[in-house]
């Protein structure tokens, strides 16, 4: 897989979880919820876009456990050294990620950021990849022995890569959610976090710093 916008879900595995802004947890009444109930209005114009085959059908959808959402700082990976720890190149984003579901099927998935303090709806998620990763967690999750909640989600957002992550017996573990070549990685096949993030950062250094 050799787009610019590449796309690579990774499982990192830790031995002790992370920090980060608590999202709170579907069917508790809170934000994610109230925003789920107003999913038939929002996407009522064009209901296949967003994954359902009508507007009633997404009356029915469920919500995932989230995500938490991380940066992976540009400037921070440019520096990046064998042995360093790979958190210390992540910044919170106050940010989670939920799959939405009808029945057990993943349609798309909600996305929310705390701002001060109160969480609010920020976007939807496009079907095609709120699938994809929500069923790389599940088969990760499922071939580690862990729990779902274990991960969350890293973007590299100047470099255009989305990961995800969890910590196994080896340590910090990268899982690809799709095969790219040059940086070593195959779909589902973990690695070292070491060496995905020393396959990355050529693409870093390379980077001029503005938007693309």
């Amino acid at each position: 897989m050799k787009s610019t916008n590449k796309i690579v879900v990774l499982a990192l595995a830790f031995a002790a979880a992370p920090v980060f802004a608590a999202a709170p947890r579907p069917g508790t009444g809170g934000a994610p919820d109230v925003a789920l109930r107003s999913l038939p209005l929002i996407v009522a114009e064009n209901p296949v876009a967003m994954g359902f085959r009508t507007a009633a059908e997404a009356s029915t959808a469920t919500l995932a456990e989230p995500l938490p959402v991380y940066l992976l700082r540009l400037d921070r990976l440019k520096v990046y050294s064998a042995g360093q720890n790979p958190m210390t190149l992540l910044t919170d984003l106050a940010t989670a990620v939920y799959p939405v579901r009808v029945g057990t099927e993943t349609r798309s998935s909600m996305e929310l950021t705390s701002i001060n303090g109160v969480w609010e709806p920020r976007s939807f998620g496009d079907p095609a990849t709120s699938k994809l990763v929500d069923d790389v967690r599940t088969s990760a999750a499922l071939a580690w022995g862990i729990e779902v909640t274990a991960f969350f989600e890293v973007r590299a957002l100047a470099l255009n890569v989305t990961v995800l992550g969890f910590q196994g017996p080896r340590g910090l573990m990268f899982v690809p959610l799709g095969d790219d070549a040059s940086l070593g990685f195959q779909k589902g096949v973990a690695l070292a976090a070491a060496q995905a993030l020393g396959a990355l950062q050529p693409l870093a250094l390379a980077h001029d710093g503005l938007p693309h």
